[in-house]
C-alpha cells in the first residue's frame, strides 16, 4: 500500500524530470528561459493533476479492499519480489564492483575536489559540485567561533577568503552546519531544545484517530523531508519551502492538543498574555517590516535614477536610516555616483558602505577605481590590496591591478560589462 501511493509522487518525477532539469542550463546560458521556465511549468501542472486522480483511484481501489487474505498475499509478494531484488542487486554489485575500496576512494576524491561552475544543473552532477568546499567553509567558522557563531547570513564574507571555487553561495547548504556556524553552541542547542519538545508533542499521535494519524502523519512526513533534504542544500533560505515545512509542523502539532472546555484563565493573566504577545508581535513586525521598506527603497532608486537622480539619492538615504546596519543603499548609490560621473559622491558612499561593511570587497574595488581616474596610483593599489585579501580569487581585481601597476585609468563602464556578463539572466 506504500509503494502505491509512494508511486503517485514518484512516477510523475522520473517521467518529468528532463523539463524540468532544464531550466538550470537555460538560465545559466541565458537562452531560451521562456520556453523552458514555460515547459516547466506545463508538466507540473500536467503531472499534479494526474497524480490527483491517480490519487485519487489508488485512494478508492485501496479503502474498497478489505480481504485481509487479499492484503497478506499482495505484502508477501511484494516482500518476497524486495527480497529477490536486493540479493539480485548483491550479486551484480559483487560482479562490477571489483574493487569496491577504490571505488569508494575515488568517489571520496571526486566530492572533495572543487570544480568550475557547469551549464548543467548540479543534480544530474553525480557527486560532483563544490558542496565539500562549502560545508568546510562553514565549519571552519564554527571552530573560529564556536559559542555565539559568526551571525547569521554572514557566511558569504568568509567563504570569499576561504574559497577554493569560483563560486560565491550565501549559505552553507546546510540546516545543521548553518546553526553551528552561525549561531554557535547557543544556538544549536536552542534548536534542539525545540526539537526534542516537538518530539515529546508529537508522542502523542498513536493515541489519536486512524483518520488525524493519517493527516498528522502526512504532515509531519513533509516537514520531515524538508530537514533531510535541507541538510545538503539551503531550503532554509526559501520562504516558500521553510514556511510549508513549519506550517506542517504546527498541524501536527495541533492534532496532539485535546479539548480545554472548561478550564478558565484567570482574567489578570489573560491581560499579561495578551499585552506580551501584542508586544512582542510590535517587535517582531517593526524588525521585519524596517529591513523591507528599505529594500524597496533601494530597488526603487537602482531602477529610476536615470529618470530622476536626485529623488534615487533620496531613497537611497530613506533606505539607509530604515536599516542602518545594511551597507546595500551605499553600495547603489555609489554604483549610480559612478554612472554619473559624479566623483566626490561615489568616493564617499563606498566609504560610506565600508563604514557598515569592512569586509566589502566590492567597495574597495571601486573605491580603487575613483583612485585611479584621479591620478592616485598609491591609493589604488592599497584599495586594490585590501579588495584582494578579502576575495583572493576574483579574477577582475587581477585586471584592475594589471591596469594600474601599467598607469592606465581603469575604465568604471568596463567593470560594469564584465559584472553584467556574470550575472547575465
Amino acid at each position: 500500500r506504500s509503494l502505491a501511493h509512494g508511486a503517485v509522487a514518484v512516477l510523475p518525477a522520473l517521467l518529468v524530470r528532463g523539463p524540468l532539469l532544464d531550466v538550470y542550463p537555460a538560465i545559466k546560458n541565458g537562452a531560451g528561459i521562456a520556453h523552458a521556465v514555460a515547459q516547466a511549468r506545463n508538466v507540473v501542472l500536467i503531472t499534479a493533476a494526474a497524480g490527483l486522480a491517480f490519487g485519487v483511484v489508488v485512494a478508492v481501489v485501496d479503502r474498497r479492499t478489505d480481504a485481509q487474505g487479499l492484503r497478506r498475499a499482495g505484502a508477501r509478494a511484494i516482500v518476497g519480489a524486495a527480497a529477490v531484488g536486493a540479493a539480485a542487486l548483491v550479486v551484480v554489485l559483487a560482479v562490477t564492483l571489483r574493487h569496491p575500496e577504490e571505488r569508494l576512494q575515488h568517489a571520496w576524491h571526486d566530492f572533495k575536489a572543487t570544480k568550475p561552475t557547469t551549464a548543467s544543473s548540479y543534480l544530474a552532477n553525480g557527486l560532483g559540485g563544490n558542496r565539500y568546499d562549502v560545508w568546510r567553509v562553514a565549519f571552519n567558522e564554527f571552530k573560529h567561533k564556536p559559542l555565539l557563531g559568526v551571525g547569521v547570513d554572514n557566511f558569504e564574507a568568509d567563504y570569499l577568503v576561504e574559497r577554493r571555487s569560483q563560486e560565491e553561495p550565501l549559505y552553507p547548504h546546510s540546516v545543521e552546519l548553518r546553526l553551528l556556524s552561525q549561531t554557535g553552541v547557543v544556538g544549536t542547542l536552542l534548536f534542539v531544545g525545540f526539537l526534542g519538545a516537538l518530539v515529546v508533542t508529537l508522542r502523542r499521535l498513536y493515541q489519536l484517530p486512524r483518520s488525524k494519524q493519517a493527516v498528522a502523519g502526512t504532515a509531519l512526513a513533509m516537514a520531515v523531508y524538508w530537514f533531510v533534504h535541507g541538510s545538503i542544500d539551503w531550503f532554509w533560505e526559501i520562504p516558500a519551502l521553510g514556511g510549508a515545512a513549519f506550517w506542517c509542523l504546527g498541524l501536527a502539532a495541533s492534532l496532539t492538543v485535546g479539548p480545554s472546555a472548561g478550564v478558565r484563565t484567570p482574567r489578570q493573566r489573560r491581560h499579561l498574555l495578551t499585552a506580551g504577545l501584542a508586544t512582542t508581535a510590535a517587535g517582531v513586525a517593526v524588525a521585519f517590516a524596517l529591513p523591507w521598506l528599505a529594500a524597496e527603497e533601494t530597488l526603487r532608486a537602482a531602477t529610476s535614477w536615470r529618470e530622476d537622480p536626485q529623488g534615487a539619492y533620496a531613497r537611497l538615504d530613506t533606505a539607509s536610516r530604515l536599516n542602518p546596519l545594511s551597507d546595500e543603499p551605499k553600495v547603489v548609490e555609489g554604483a549610480i555616483a559612478s554612472r554619473l560621473h559624479d566623483r566626490a559622491r561615489m568616493r564617499s558612499a563606498f566609504k560610506e558602505a565600508l563604514q557598515r561593511d569592512p569586509r566589502d570587497w566590492y567597495a574597495h574595488l571601486e573605491l580603487a577605481v575613483v583612485a585611479s581616474l584621479e591620478g592616485r596610483r598609491t591609493v589604488a593599489l592599497r584599495e586594490l590590496a585590501d579588495a584582494r585579501r578579502l576575495d583572493p580569487l576574483e579574477p577582475v581585481l587581477v585586471d584592475v591591478q594589471r591596469d594600474v601597476l601599467a598607469g592606465k585609468r581603469v575604465s568604471p563602464a568596463k567593470i560594469d560589462r564584465i559584472f553584467l556578463a556574470r550575472i547575465r539572466l
